[in-house]
């Protein structure tokens, strides 16, 4: 019996046991001479040397790595030395490898440009397909295999990179819910659910990102609150990634509020507040009539941040006192008078507006402030 169950452990041990294709540093004194004379060249930027190395016939390889693992195109990258990746790339076994990713996150437009331009690099491969690229059992130190060209741009907000990646056709596609009972969910979660969740959680970092939200959406604004109430649930149902969930959820909220402190002008303030979420509706309706539709939405969406933003405020604050703008800037003597005067003029002021309801002073009796005194 006592051998059945070490048997049983035994299995259950192998069975979460994982190989990780780990290779062992270069000796640098074993590498071959003309490899480190080449990717020192590299290092250096020394291009006529380079090309000794590569001519036949006997080239050396072009993917040949240093002690640290990386390449001479990654070394020409992180140097941003665009002559030298212009001179690997017409090579004909160059392999890209992780110099695309690293170009993204250096900012580096004009190599980024040169790489996916190269023969071996897809609009699948930028987006959904990046792992493909790697060769069996090669494994990236830098990046996760789920981080894609388009994603690390989304998450470094690269604007002009990102809008290039959109231009060759790639895509970040949303994940799907975490009810989702489709094959690729249930592979997933079940062949690795860490690495599952992980996924999920690169995806919805670009996704709130806002260089993202600002060049594929029509309404960032909209997109903003409804990621952060999406977001807002999935920390509360995965509590393992709550916070990094409500970080992405702030994000969110901030970006729609960065948007708002754009506005230079209360009728800038008021097209953004007014906006609906059809905008074909928008068209039809009065541009002076305060329907504050977008300020609702963020009331539905619980986007605090946005409405107590000074710039809405300020707004609120016009309407409540809307007829009486001169009522901030008296005394309290003066306003206590005052409201004892209209108090006192009530039974005026009724018959006033029922004979005249859309008159300047009707006007002035119908605004919120007036109403409130009225029904103190």
């Amino acid at each position: 019996m006592g051998k059945l169950n070490a048997t049983c452990s035994v299995q259950s041990t192998n069975q979460y046991r994982i190989r990780i294709p780990l290779e062992p540093l270069k000796d640098g004194h074993s590498m071959d001479p003309k490899e480190k004379t080449f990717l020192e060249a590299a290092e250096r930027g020394d291009r006529p040397t380079m090309v000794r190395c590569l001519q036949k016939p006997n080239p050396v390889n072009v993917n040949c790595t240093n002690i640290l693992g990386r390449s001479a195109i990654q070394i020409a990258v992180d140097n941003e030395n665009v002559e030298i990746v212009e001179l690997l790339l017409q090579q004909e076994s160059v392999n890209i490898g992780d110099a695309l990713l690293y170009a993204i996150r250096e900012g580096v437009y004009k190599i980024v440009e040169m790489l996916i331009n190269h023969p071996s690099i897809t609009s699948e491969m930028l987006a959904n397909d990046w792992a493909k690229t790697r060769q069996p059992g090669e494994e990236s130190s830098d990046y996760s295999p789920d981080i894609s060209p388009i994603i690390l741009a989304a998450h470094c907000n690269q604007f002009e990179i990102l809008q290039l990646l959109l231009s060759r056709g790639a895509v970040i596609e949303k994940p799907h819910p975490l009810s989702c009972c489709c094959q690729k969910c249930h592979e997933g979660m079940h062949t690795d659910s860490l690495r599952y969740s992980l996924r999920r959680i690169h995806t919805y970092r670009a996704l709130a990102s806002p260089a993202w939200m600002s060049l594929t959406t029509e309404d960032p604004i909209l997109t903003a609150f409804k990621l952060s109430w999406e977001l807002e649930h999935l920390a509360m149902k995965e509590n393992e990634f709550k916070e990094i969930y409500i970080e992405l959820s702030n994000q969110c909220k901030k970006y729609s509020c960065d948007l708002l402190d754009l506005c230079r002008s209360t009728e800038e303030v008021i097209a953004v507040l007014n906006k609906k979420t059809d905008s074909g509706s928008d068209q039809d309706e009065d541009p002076d009539q305060l329907t504050l539709s977008r300020l609702k939405l963020a009331l539905k969406y619980e986007q605090k941040q946005f409405v107590a933003h000074p710039n809405c405020q300020q707004l609120l604050t016009s309407i409540w006192y809307e007829g009486l703008p001169i009522w901030r800037r008296r005394n309290a003597f003066t306003k206590i008078l005052l409201c004892i005067s209209l108090i006192t003029c009530i039974p005026i002021i009724a018959i006033y507006y029922l004979i005249f309801p859309r008159s300047k002073l009707g006007k002035i009796f119908r605004s919120p402030f007036m109403k409130f005194i009225y029904h103190r």
